[in-house]
């Protein structure tokens, strides 16, 4: 029956249909099996059965054809409702606005503050490249009265202070905030942020920067907000900070980033994130990939030129501050063709034909190692486990991905992500690259937290980006690292209230050269017992001449050196936790961890 109204209503112009009540599932005309259709003009309304409830909407997930296909979210029973509006610039179909959700990214979570309690949704789609669409929970309940503070960063194209229909949300930029003097730091993609607070005795001050690399090219008016509290009777407080242009720029970048990892006899999965980072539309450009020569491309998300390398792809209409993206997906061949701890990488470029702000954002590449199994939950730097210190400066990023997955048996409502960044890294220069859902990051110190509310992420289903969610960020380093030095890198993830899942440490080594006999910083030596209490042993297969052992812990300090070590090393004045054992005999430096009882 539910099948049988959505092939009515996709038939339907323009009308309005309500035929989804609370505790259902609300997705596309083409159902949860098959993609919607094409041409489509379509309004749903959906309102609570309680007078005093309000509907509310999450997206379980969400994939339409970006820039083309998109679904517009109205805040009331009707399409003459406050739109609830994306950062996205107007959809290339027949009469359409700004303001829809298009592509892969999850929007998140909705819920009503109309006075009817209801959410109305519009829907375009264009004749061509018909996508999977969305599938998302409808509950409904009474109002919860949020007091605090809302943020709300956004381009003022007309100068006149407010936010005015087609002016979107920045996601080129940061909050900060001011408690009792504590500071901290926030990031969304969204452009929006509400920072919940019940005491109306703390003052905080808030302020809005443009990131670094485009800060010269807008101005933010005001830029701060003075000794603010919630008020008496507490409220949520509106704090706009209106964007505007200095001057007409244009700046595009490409990030490549690691889906899924690479195995012998399987596929895996890069995804190209290009982005207009400039205050003017980009009419055209082109992305030039070049895969590494022992994989094969099997498929791609958009149709490509393929080349002896690779393949080229030409885009359009890419407008101010639009994301795009273009998966990849690529065959590992089976072992002895490769081996376990090889690396690939692969490389992406973009250009136009225009002059840009800066051409350092206009190429990437992505180093993975060929592994045998995995866990899910993990993270790894662009670069490999190794970069050579002659091409790596203080003007360098590492870039780090973090992978979840939800490997349970129900959608999780919230997860949470925290990473401590080493030392060495410079905390401020933390500059997110992409996402797979709607998220806020905060920042205190070399602490970071990010928060996807309401993500109702589903189990996981293999082949497939159902229940599965990455972030991916970059920093630069602070001047002084040295050939030797080790970086090390992990994070902690959190689904609802299960306790933490950690992932794999990731070292970064700076080095005077790469070694291509030697795929992985754990090739040639085993530790046991792992974990250890007091002493470690060192094995390989390989006659090995080792010089010296130095031990790290998880912040990259230096906790113990031994020269001309035998096979058996004392840890046993070692606290308990997680190590690094570097290695280093004749055939260089490698790293392994391990745990201390």
């Amino acid at each position: 029956m539910k099948k049988y109204l959505l092939l009515l209503i996709s038939a339907i112009t323009y009308s309005s249909f309500s035929q989804f009540d609370c505790g259902s599932q609300f997705y596309d005309n083409g159902g949860t099996i098959t993609d919607y259709l094409a041409n489509t003009n379509q309004v749903v309304t959906i309102c609570p059965s309680l007078p005093t409830d309000k509907v509310t909407i999450t997206f379980l997930s969400f994939y339409t054809e970006a820039a083309h296909d998109g679904l517009y979210i109205f805040n009331g029973n009707s399409i003459s409702s406050p739109i609830i509006s994306s950062s996205n610039a107007a959809a290339n179909v027949p009469g359409g606005l700004a303001g829809a959700y298009w592509g892969n990214i999850n929007p998140g979570s909705f819920t009503s503050t109309s006075i009817d309690g209801c959410l109305t949704f519009r829907f375009r789609s264009d004749a061509t490249n018909q996508c999977e669409g969305w599938v998302a929970n409808v509950t409904c309940g009474p109002a919860v009265a949020n007091t605090g503070f809302h943020l709300n960063a956004y381009l003022d194209l007309n100068n006149n202070g407010s936010q005015d229909s087609g002016e979107y949300n920045a996601p080129f930029g940061y909050f900060t905030y001011e408690l009792n003097g504590g500071m901290g730091q926030i990031n969304t993609n969204t452009g929006v942020f509400d920072l919940n607070e019940n005491n109306a005795t703390n003052n905080y001050n808030f302020s809005y920067y443009i990131n670094s690399a485009h800060s010269s090219n807008f101005s933010v008016s005001p830029t701060t907000y003075s000794n603010v509290t919630i008020g008496t009777p507490a409220s949520l407080v509106p704090l706009n900070f209106p964007i505007t242009s200095v001057a007409n720029f244009y700046d595009v970048g490409i990030y490549n980033i690691p889906l899924s990892n690479p195995r012998p006899g399987f596929n895996y999965t890069n995804r190209l994130s290009y982005t207009n980072y400039s205050n003017q539309p980009i009419a055209s450009g082109s992305l030039t990939f070049t895969n590494d020569p022992v994989i094969s491309i099997v498929s791609t998300s958009e149709n490509v030129t393929s080349t002896p390398t690779g393949f080229t792809y030409n885009f359009s209409n890419l407008s101010p501050f639009e994301t795009r993206t273009l998966d990849v997906v690529m065959s590992v061949p089976s072992i002895p063709t490769v081996a376990l701890n090889q690396l690939l990488t692969n490389t992406v470029s973009i250009i136009t034909s225009l002059t840009e702000l800066t051409l350092t954002n206009n190429s990437n590449s992505l180093t993975q190692y060929i592994v045998g199994a995995y866990d899910p939950n993990d993270k790894i730097e662009a670069h490999g486990a190794k970069i050579v210190y002659s091409n790596f400066t203080v003007n360098d990023n590492l870039t780090y991905t973090i992978r979840f997955e939800n490997t349970g048996t129900a959608s999780a409502e919230k997860v949470r992500i925290t990473d401590v960044l080493d030392s060495k890294i410079d905390e401020t220069t933390v500059t997110m690259v992409a996402s797979s859902h709607n998220y806020s990051l905060e920042r205190i110190e070399n602490n970071l937290t990010w928060k996807f509310i309401n993500i109702q992420l589903p189990p996981s289903v293999n082949n497939s980006s159902i229940g599965k969610g990455f972030v991916t960020f970059k920093v630069k380093l602070k001047p002084g690292f040295q050939i030797g030095d080790i970086v090390p890198n992990m994070a902690k993830i959190y689904f609802d209230t299960n306790p933490a899942i950690d992932t794999n440490v990731f070292t970064t080594e700076f080095v005077t050269s790469l070694n291509n006999n030697n795929f992985d910083n754990e090739s040639n030596f085993n530790i046991f017992p792992n974990p250890v209490k007091d002493i470690v042993t060192i094995s390989s297969e390989k006659s090995i001449e080792i010089s010296s052992i130095q031990i790290y812990n998880l912040l990259g300090q230096l906790v113990q050196t031994v020269l001309n070590p035998s096979n058996e090393i004392e840890v046993s004045n070692l606290k308990p936790g997680s190590y690094i054992l570097k290695i280093i005999s004749e055939n260089g430096a490698e790293t392994v961890k391990f745990l201390k009882e």
